[in-house]
């Protein structure tokens, strides 16, 4: 972005991880928070959810090992970790992408006993993307 004279701030940003999500490509998440840092760009709420739906994606990612995804399941944990270490408000949209990180990796039997409490605990009711979600693990299942 800095070649193209572009001054990028925190939306572009989440734009940026949007698409990574989709693709699933953690190498350019990781390169868009070098540049995030380099511009010194507060990581908010909103990034670190699409960081997690980036993880999502990359379990999807056709060749994904299983070392991988355990180590992208890994890695989603310590980016939620932070987020409650710095206080940030969690959201639906953070806790459905870790729904969907574990749909995406086939590990729906662990959603129920590690994500589903979290939404009790910061009192937060399911919305449509939670049912989505839920679902579609069992669709993606068969």
């Amino acid at each position: 972005m800095r070649y193209l004279q572009i001054v990028p701030n925190d939306m572009t940003f989440y734009y940026v991880l949007k698409a990574t999500a989709h693709l699933g490509d953690v190498q350019v998440a990781h390169e868009a928070l070098q540049e995030m840092k380099a511009h010194r760009i507060e990581i908010k709420e909103r990034i670190y959810s699409m960081l997690i739906y980036t993880y999502a994606g990359a379990c999807k990612v056709a060749g994904t090992t299983e070392k991988q995804i355990d180590a992208y399941i890994r890695d989603t944990w310590t980016l939620f970790r932070q987020m409650e270490q710095k206080k940030m408000r969690i959201v639906a949209k953070t806790l459905n992408g870790l729904i969907l990180l574990y749909g995406n990796a086939l590990r729906d039997s662990e959603v129920e006993g590690l994500v589903l409490p979290l939404f009790k605990k910061y009192n937060i009711a399911y919305d449509t993307n939670t049912y989505i979600n839920l679902m579609s693990e069992f669709i993606d299942k068969k």
